[in-house]
């Protein structure tokens, strides 16, 4: 028996808010698509996406950049070196519409000056983009409200549960979509899941890239005193940072006065609230301290701040639904096609970032 203390919670009855045919759970970078497409097709779409703004981790956790194009080599995926539309394309429809539409409003670079292996964009701008894909196919969306629970009919979903500042309501549909990106939908179902690898369990660490500003243009010799100093600040404990960098890292932003890097770590569970409170507070000090390490002492930094961070921890891994195929590593490096199952593509290689 447990020691765990409980309150009971009253029964009660959960008003319907919508009867959709299409209801995609989760507005980043998976739920946008899903949505529109569905929208496109005539089918009645609802979007819950539990932040004020869509894009996830684009717009929400300045992630970038995009990748457009890529190259086989070696039986694995690269970028294209030269930064030329060379090679084959991983962008098409929707995600390339979406490029094209930050183009329109100065939130990605034109043609003649786009890197398509490697695409820099606005986060900002990214958020007006996807409020117009959105609703401009008219999808149906609810902002600041997230899914806590479904109702079963068998093995099959009958409505999705949310909950925000109105309360405790319900979503009724005939296909639901979990884009939430920790399976939470599926987990509500009683699908199966794994955590973490193989024997220890252990997830990536969770980090968040942040936004520098105020960089000058520095020599070549300039940025290799950059990587030398932060080797040795981190060596000396000074500087919080989880590897070497020159800092050249903008892909969430189109000012090259301006780096974006990936360079902080936290270990934790993405899905346990004690770990993601105590994640976002370790990672800010770290953010704070990189910025305040990089302007005392690393020549190029002398006039820069801090531009902006996420207002959410960035969440590497977490729950691995166990559907009817599960995809293994050998099956990444050997880029393995699932033509009948396919639904999107990427050319990212396995990049652990730690187990911590």
């Amino acid at each position: 028996m447990s020691n765990e203390k409980v309150i009971k919670e009253p029964a009660k009855e959960i008003p319907v808010l919508e009867e959709a045919q299409v209801v995609v759970l989760g507005g980043g970078p998976g739920g946008i698509p899903a949505a529109v497409a569905a929208a496109r097709m005539g089918l009645k779409t609802v979007l819950v996406e539990r932040y004020g703004i869509l894009g996830g981790l684009t717009t929400g956790g300045l992630m970038g950049p995009l990748f457009g194009y890529a190259t086989m080599a070696d039986g694995a995926w690269h970028t294209d070196k030269d930064h030329s539309r060379k090679g084959t394309p991983i962008l098409g429809g929707i995600p390339m519409e979406l490029i094209r539409r930050l183009q329109k409003i100065g939130g990605a670079p034109q043609d003649d000056d786009i890197t398509w292996s490697s695409i820099k964009f606005d986060p900002e701008l990214f958020k007006f983009v996807c409020d117009d894909i959105v609703l401009e196919a008219g999808v149906k969306l609810y902002l600041h409200a997230w899914a806590t629970n479904v109702v079963m009919d068998g093995k099959k979903i009958k409505a999705a549960i949310i909950e925000s500042k109105s309360g405790r309501q319900a979503i009724t549909g005939d296909i639901f979509i979990d884009a939430t990106g920790d399976g939470d939908v599926a987990m509500f179902s009683g699908c199966e899941y794994n955590k973490g690898r193989e024997g220890d369990k252990k997830m990536l660490a969770l980090g968040s890239r942040f936004r520098i500003g105020g960089l000058r243009s520095r020599t070549d010799k300039e940025l290799q005193d950059c990587t030398d100093i932060t080797r040795k600040g981190i060596a000396e404990g000074k500087c919080d940072c989880m590897s070497e960098t020159n800092m050249i890292d903008n892909g969430s932003s189109l000012r090259e006065t301006d780096s974006c890097p990936d360079i902080t770590r936290s270990a934790g569970d993405g899905t346990n609230m004690l770990d993601l409170t105590r994640c976002e507070i370790e990672i800010r000090k770290q953010t704070l301290n990189i910025v305040n390490f990089m302007r005392d002492n690393v020549p190029g930094f002398e006039n820069s701040y801090l531009l902006d961070s996420p207002f959410q921890v960035g969440v590497r891994e977490t729950r691995q639904v166990l559907g009817t195929y599960f995809i293994t590593n050998e099956d990444v490096m050997e880029c393995k096609k699932h033509p009948e199952t396919t639904v999107a593509r990427g050319c990212w290689f396995l990049d652990e970032h730690c187990c911590m």
